[in-house]
């Protein structure tokens, strides 16, 4: 059946994204081809059965593990850039502040 299809096909890009996430090259795209669907198709199955779409799905990984990682090592900002897969320090400050409404320094001052 398709719906099963498709639930097996999110189910093992959510998994391949969970182990994988801190690649940053990493992309609808590059999915897609691996699983011999087309990203278009990819794009709306992955939204359908998520209710996110797979750029945000893949921000809020990224986003929690950031968090994880502050609050539980001594890690510099652009040392968990790097873990979570942003090489731009400056972009994963934005995208913290973003996600989680405080910079790097305020979450680990809050989480202490």
């Amino acid at each position: 059946e398709v719906s099963d299809k498709e639930k097996n096909l999110v189910h093992k890009v959510k998994d391949y994204l969970k182990e994988n996430f801190a690649e940053e090259e990493i992309s609808l795209n590059s999915l897609a081809a691996m699983y011999y669907v087309n990203s278009s198709y990819l794009s709306r199955v992955f939204k359908e059965k998520t209710g996110m779409t797979f750029s945000n799905y893949l921000f809020e990984l990224r986003m929690k593990e950031a968090e994880s990682l502050i609050l539980r090592t001594d890690l510099k900002s652009y040392e968990i850039a790097e873990k979570v897969g942003i090489s731009d320090p400056h972009y994963f400050s934005s995208c913290f502040k973003k996600y989680t409404g405080m910079s790097v320094s305020e979450y680990k001052k809050k989480g202490k």
